[in-house]
């Protein structure tokens, strides 16, 4: 090889080399930035946790109903259905379908002149035997003193006495037809016999009724009642309340939870429904507001006691396992116990708590999973839901059976 060989092998390899040596310090460095990025990070992971963020409410004490729920049904406390007693042609509709209709209202007009013409003939042939009547006693009081002065046969005056006697009874026949004629003449005026709505006008006028053709339905709305069933397995425990003080029912219409009609306990069905177990209820509601209406369902809550100063927990606080529930209660410190509860029974969104828990305490309703005994947390915003308005009721301190 020449010199001018090696001179340019060396170059070139020294230009090779150069380059190598920069990659290995651009490397090198990287690993020492990286080890020292990654160094605090560590240290970090080894240190402490970052809170858990958590959602709670507090435990607190107030008045729970023991209550039974069931669907229920309004029903008229009184429904009649409006029938001519005469057979007669409709003069007069007094009122409009649908109208509300106060007890003596007056409902229908019939044609009422044969029955005034009956009554005139009745009260006439009336007048015309009291007349025959009166002078028919008077002939039997005179035959009588004849009888007694031996002037008249006693045949003659049984013969005075039996008209005067079967004048009498038609002088009662009289009055019985006079009377038919006036309730005839009565009846051709309808008048509602409650208080209620009327219904749909099923013949107006210028028809001919018929006895058992009705003409409008009237249905009482104030009162009215509710009728529900319930599995008989609470009847005696409804008997064992009712016994003590009148039970209160509440009826709540679809899509307005919050406002639910108060009525009583009223009504206990004489006998089991041996089909399906169950045993039918009633409770009757003054519905100022009409607001319960024939025909309707709506949720029958029916209040048996009322448990005094209970301690509740929102439901969503508490975590069901295998060994039992349990909630996470949120200590001074901003960590959480784990512990233990017995919830007695639960009560919309609510539970009520029969031992684990104090009024005042904080538990998680959100974020449980994610905790464990002393988990440091967040709290955020949170609390159970505005409780339903407890219906008045027999109260009780302690637990209700």
């Amino acid at each position: 090889m020449t010199t001018m060989q090696i001179k340019q092998w060396a170059g070139a390899d020294g230009r090779a080399t150069a380059g190598l040596v920069g990659w290995a310090l651009v490397v090198a460095l990287l690993a020492v930035s990286c080890s020292k990025s990654a160094t605090p990070s560590s240290a970090g992971k080894a240190g402490q946790r970052r809170a858990v963020p958590v959602t709670v409410a507090a435990v607190i004490q107030k008045d729970v109903p023991l209550e039974l729920e069931t669907f229920g049904m309004a029903q008229s406390k009184a429904s009649v259905t409006i029938k001519a007693q005469v057979a007669q042609v409709i003069e007069t509709v007094h009122f409009q379908e649908g109208q509300t209709i106060s007890r003596g209202d007056p409902l229908f007009t019939l044609n009422s002149r044969p029955y005034v013409v009956a009554l005139e003939h009745a009260r006439a042939a009336m007048t015309r035997d009291k007349v025959l009547s009166d002078d028919a006693q008077l002939e039997a009081r005179r035959d009588a003193e004849l009888l007694a002065k031996k002037i008249l046969a006693q045949e003659d005056y049984d013969k005075a006495k039996s008209l005067a006697d079967a004048l009498s009874e038609t002088l009662k026949a009289d009055q019985a037809t006079v009377d038919a004629a006036q309730i005839d003449l009565d009846n051709c005026k309808i008048a509602s016999p409650i208080d209620g709505r009327a219904g749909k006008v099923l013949l107006h006028a210028g028809n001919l009724t018929a006895n058992d053709v009705p003409l409008v339905t009237i249905n009482q709305i104030k009162p009215i009642d509710v009728f529900f069933v319930l599995p008989q397995a609470e009847l005696d425990r409804v008997r064992l309340y009712q016994g003590k003080a009148e039970l209160a029912v509440e009826a709540t219409l679809t899509g307005e939870p919050d406002r639910p009609e108060k009525g009583i306990l009223t009504f206990i069905d004489n006998r089991i429904d041996s089909g399906n177990g169950t045993i039918e209820f009633g409770a009757t509601f003054q519905n100022p507001d009409e607001r319960l209406w024939p025909g309707r369902y709506v949720l029958v809550h029916l209040v048996l006691t009322v448990q005094r100063n209970a301690t509740v927990a929102p439901l969503r606080a508490i975590v069901t396992a295998s060994l039992g529930q349990y909630v996470f209660v949120v200590k001074t410190d901003r960590t959480v116990e784990q512990r233990m509860v017995k919830v007695n029974r639960t009560v919309g969104d609510d539970a009520v708590i029969e031992s684990g828990l104090q009024p005042g305490e904080q538990v998680v309703t959100d974020g449980q999973l994610q905790l464990e005994e002393g988990t440091q947390v967040e709290v955020g915003a949170g609390g159970a839901k505005t409780p339903r308005p407890v219906a008045a009721g027999p109260a009780s301190s302690g637990a209700p059976p």
